[in-house]
């Protein structure tokens, strides 16, 4: 039915964005956390 090209394009491109979702959140858990155990009271106020 659809362009197999376009297809597999389509199904790069959300994979990509998954992974760069992912990795983006785990960056910001990461700078949440040392924040946190740096400075307990802005752990506290983001929590």
């Amino acid at each position: 039915m659809g362009d197999p090209l376009a297809e597999t394009l389509r199904e790069r491109d959300s994979s990509e964005l998954d992974s760069l979702a992912e990795t983006l959140r785990e960056r910001f858990f990461m700078g949440v956390g040392m924040a946190t155990f740096s400075y307990p009271r802005i752990g506290a106020i983001v929590l």
